[in-house]
């Protein structure tokens, strides 16, 4: 979708960005934490909660990296219209929802302390998280689809 030199192929281009930024700092997330797994971390004086916070922090960020991704990915599958419009249109949605979901506050629907637009922050996201993978598995079936045809 990027070197086609039509409309959109850009906008794919930034989104191929977007994904690579996310891949980065959910490896950095991940690296953290197994870094816990080794005994010398705490010997050496470490604190295994602050550092797991931090990493949750730091994977939670990359969350909005990938809404922005996955949203403009829908727009250019819109505008290229070389899978179907109605699936670019759904992935930009739940880019949208990931992306709002990531930058409103969220919290955890079922429990006392959380207030209404955490609730409804928590739960923006979690649509967004689910048809992230649902969008993705559904536009490599497409792919998939049309290279053998």
């Amino acid at each position: 979708m990027q070197g086609e030199n039509r409309s959109g192929s850009d906008i794919a281009g930034l989104a191929s960005v977007l994904a690579f930024l996310a891949a980065a700092i959910l490896l950095v997330s991940s690296g953290l934490q197994n870094s816990l797994l080794d005994t010398s971390y705490t010997e050496r004086g470490g604190d295994p909660a602050v550092a797991y916070a931090i990493s949750e922090g730091i994977a939670h960020s990359s969350f909005s990296l990938i809404g922005a991704s996955i949203l403009l990915l829908g727009i250019a599958i819109v505008r290229q219209k070389n899978l179907n419009i109605i699936l670019g249109a759904f992935t930009g949605l739940f880019g949208l929802l990931l992306l709002i979901g990531g930058v409103i506050p969220a919290g955890d629907p079922g429990l006392d302390s959380t207030t209404a637009i955490e609730a409804v922050g928590g739960i923006i996201w979690f649509i967004g998280f689910i048809g992230w993978f649902v969008t993705t598995m559904v536009i490599g079936g497409f792919t998939i689809k049309q290279a053998r045809a």
